[in-house]
């Protein structure tokens, strides 16, 4: 029964449009459209004095009358608003467009679809266009245009793009005028960009040329598009400068896009998402101190080591009671010498010890091979526990507030103010995005000839993660659906992997040049077996001394007490 009832409603409503559009202006087809594609309420504005106000009030849709002397309101994309623009009175007009539009900010990005209806007279009047599209800008309105209130046939837009205002008459059809398509016009359109120094998204490369992953992503989808495209430097003191500038060209027109993704925090701004999240990390540096002993001791672990003494002991007490004149030796000895048990227990150390020296000799052979060294903060919680300070710039204040409290408490105890990040320093940390940080340590930082090692490393836990998007001008709205979609086919088509590879080839290319080609075992890789061994020699060596004093001792002990037995021995027992 529902599905029934919505057919016949649909039906209905079909039915009623077609014969409204037999009868009446070129509007109602044009409205019955755009409510097949997005729109689900319709915004009548000052239209009670023009007889196509009873024929839109006949559409079975959704509708919101207002009278001009009020504010709309912000309205959403789902929303057309078909107003009245009386330009008899300039004057009156722009209190109108004041008055309707109050509750708008002029820096906010409308999203609705607006048509402005003037008489017939005016439609091609080109200072009034001029005067409509001035009013429109200053709204932040994108998406509009302008046809006759009598039944026009055609649609009148604008586009605006840097300095360059192109006039496009189009068909009354919604779906080429208020949607992507309202880029794709007879006329080449030269988009004006702006880029921001961030590695590795846009930078000057080695040439002075601007390049990166973002730059190299925009160029092939302006290739695609065939578009022209031509940068605007961004000059500033400071990045902060350099920021407000691009910012304040995009309020203003004189440029449509910024190509450098950043952190979405413009609301004021038609942004285009990017799926990948902008990642913040530490950069910590590394304590190069190797681990000589700890590679002795690392081959078993410590129950095992403990069994391995308890055993040891067990046998040396052994063999001394064995040694013994007790009764408890004398019973060891009679079941040991030439026993079966005897050979059985001596065949199974034997065994369990070569099991163990074999097992210890190749881990700690592999373990010498690779330089070990001392453990390295791997968490947040590790690194605010160790005495590390960390560099930071003032700017960095506002985005450490924004952290978890404990996370900015822990930073700011230990962040020292500085006019400039050194990137290489081996005595401080610092924040930087993960992309920028990878390429740093990789090219920028030299390998320590000894350890192998660059200076510094990426804590693996990062600090925070962040939604980026490329920044659009304020009335280029129809530009930012047009990118946006084109950019999410290329991601859905896998162009995004070449980005990745792009910066891949980038590392690889500098990383090539501090590989280790040798492999070999060398002098320092043995050093903790030498002193083990230095060890072992030196306490033999005691030992052996120790028991050469006490063979000597116990001579002349005895010679000693030969003499004096002689001494005191009479001379008729020594003849006898």
């Amino acid at each position: 029964m529902n599905l029934r009832a919505e057919f016949l409603t649909s039906v209905f409503l079909l039915q009623a449009v077609a014969s409204l559009a037999n009868s009446t202006s070129s509007l109602i087809p044009f409205v019955a459209d755009a409510f097949e594609r997005s729109i689900r309420t319709l915004y009548l504005v000052d239209l009670a004095r023009w007889s196509v106000f009873d024929q839109l009030q006949k559409l079975p849709f959704p509708k919101v009358l207002f009278d001009g002397n009020r504010s709309i309101g912000k309205l959403d994309q789902s929303r057309l608003v078909l107003m009245y623009a009386n330009l008899t009175d300039v004057s009156a007009l722009q209190d109108s467009f004041l008055t309707t539009f109050h509750d708008l900010p002029a820096t906010s990005p409308w999203n609705a679809r607006v048509v402005a209806l003037v008489e017939d007279q005016y439609l091609e009047d080109g200072g009034m266009f001029a005067l409509l599209r001035t009013l429109f800008k200053h709204c932040g309105i994108s998406y509009w245009s302008v046809t006759s209130v009598q039944g026009g046939s055609y649609l009148l837009y604008s586009l605006d793009y840097g300095n360059t205002s192109i006039t496009v008459k189009a068909q009354l059809n919604f779906e080429q005028t208020y949607t992507y398509r309202r880029m794709f016009i007879n006329h080449q359109l030269l988009i004006h960009v702006q880029a921001l120094i961030s590695f590795p998204y846009t930078f000057d490369n080695r040439r002075a040329a601007l390049d990166g992953i973002d730059v190299v992503l925009f160029s092939h989808l302006f290739y695609y598009l065939r578009w022209d495209w031509q940068e605007v430097k961004v000059t500033g003191a400071s990045a902060k400068e350099m920021l407000y500038v691009s910012i304040d060209r995009l309020l203003s027109g004189t440029v449509d896009l910024t190509i450098t993704r950043r952190i979405a925090d413009a609301p004021f701004l038609p942004t285009i998402a990017v799926s990948e999240l902008i990642r913040f990390c530490l950069v910590v540096p590394r304590k190069s101190s190797m681990e000589f002993f700890n590679n002795l001791f690392q081959p078993f672990s410590t129950d095992l080591w403990t069994l391995i003494g308890c055993v040891s002991v067990l046998l040396y007490g052994v063999k001394l009671l064995g040694e013994g004149d007790t009764k408890v030796g004398t019973l060891l000895r009679t079941l040991t010498h030439a026993s079966p048990l005897h050979r059985f227990v001596q065949i199974a150390l034997s065994f369990c010890e070569f099991i163990l020296i074999e097992c210890y000799l190749a881990r700690v052979t592999s373990l010498l091979l690779v330089h070990r060294f001392q453990p390295e903060p791997e968490t947040l919680a590790q690194f605010f526990a160790t005495d590390i300070p960390m560099h930071m710039l003032s700017s960095h204040l506002a985005f450490v507030h924004q952290l978890a409290p404990d996370v900015t408490a822990a930073i700011l105890a230990r962040a020292v103010l500085v006019d400039g990040l050194d990137r290489t320093s081996h005595t401080h940390a610092y924040l930087d995005s993960v992309d920028r940080a990878t390429y740093t340590i990789a090219v920028l930082q030299s390998t320590d000839p000894t350890s192998g090692r660059k200076a510094s490393y990426i804590l693996p836990e990062t600090v925070s993660s962040f939604p980026a998007a490329y920044m659009v001008a304020r009335t280029a709205a129809p530009l930012r659906d047009c990118l946006a979609l084109h950019l999410d086919w290329m991601r859905a088509f896998g162009f995004r992997r070449l980005m990745d590879r792009l910066f891949d080839n980038l590392l690889e290319a500098d990383v090539r040049r501090v590989v280790i080609i040798e492999d070999l075992v060398q002098i320092e890789h043995v050093v903790p077996l030498l002193i083990f061994l230095s060890f072992g020699w030196v306490i033999s060596g005691a030992v052996f001394v120790g028991e050469r004093m006490l063979y000597s001792t116990q001579q002349t002990v005895r010679a000693i007490a030969y003499r004096q037995r002689r001494k005191f021995t009479p001379k008729c027992m020594q003849f006898a």
